[in-house]
Order: structure tokens, then C-alpha cells, then sequence
């Protein structure tokens, strides 16, 4: 009777220590995986930094000897464009009146005064682009 006994537990460790080296096993798989990984992982991200640095150096050479290649193009098409802002060709004809009793008189003395008339038409000041109506600005300043 003994003996069954004896056997049963003797198979009980024999199972016990099968699953303990099954799970020991497993323990050894899976670091083993980590480690993999792990090293796939920063050989991958070594491999991007690399591969980003150097397109990004590249496409920095690129930009600067594009925006060096075409500075003078640049140059010379900003100073066209800006000279043609500055075209005066709208205001032919520029002439100053000054104030007087019988026009502008508020005007007289005023600091603010622009009195200029392009093609006809007088700018007094940036405040009163046409003038005031009466003999007094409440902008007049000596």
C-alpha cells in the first residue's frame, strides 16, 4: 500500500520539477525575446538618427546653396518689385499750395500742414485730409 503512495508523490515532484523547469524555460525564452528586441529597437533607433542626420544635413546644403544659387535673382526681383511700389507715375504732377486768409486759413502756421496737391487734388494734413469747414482746427499746433 506503501507503494502507491511513494509513487504518487515521486510523480508529483517529477511533475513539479517539470513544470518549475517549463516555467524556468519560459522565464529564459522571454529575456532572451526582451533582449532581442531591445537590441532590435536601439540598433533601429540608431539607424534612423543616423539616416536623419545625414538627410537632414544634405537637406540643409541643399537650401543653402539654393538660397545662394538664387540670392542675386532674389535681390535683383525684390529691388524691381520695390521700385515699382515706389512709382510715382500716378502723381505726375506734385505741387504746394500754402495756406492763405482765403484758403486753409486755419491752416496758417500750423506744423501739421502738408499742402501738397497730386494731379490737382491737395492732401491739407493726415488729420483733415480736405481741411477743416471754419477759421479753426482743434489740431493746430505751431
Amino acid at each position: 500500500m506503501d507503494d502507491w503512495q511513494k509513487d504518487w508523490w515521486q510523480q508529483l515532484e517529477k511533475t513539479t520539477v517539470s513544470i518549475e523547469k517549463f516555467f524556468q524555460d519560459i522565464n529564459e525564452a522571454v529575456e532572451s525575446f526582451t533582449e532581442e528586441v531591445t537590441d532590435a529597437f536601439e540598433e533601429l533607433g540608431e539607424h534612423l538618427q543616423d539616416t536623419l542626420v545625414t538627410e537632414l544635413d544634405t537637406f540643409v546644403d541643399d537650401f543653402i546653396d539654393f538660397v545662394s544659387e538664387t540670392r542675386v535673382e532674389f535681390e535683383s526681383s525684390l529691388w524691381e518689385d520695390l521700385e515699382n511700389l515706389v512709382d510715382d507715375s500716378d502723381f505726375v504732377d506734385v505741387s504746394l499750395e500754402t495756406p492763405s486768409e482765403d484758403n486753409h486759413a486755419a491752416c496758417l502756421g500750423c506744423r501739421h500742414y502738408h499742402g501738397q496737391a497730386y494731379n490737382g487734388q491737395i492732401l491739407v494734413c493726415a488729420m483733415h485730409p480736405y481741411g477743416v469747414e471754419d477759421n479753426y482746427c482743434p489740431d493746430w499746433e505751431a
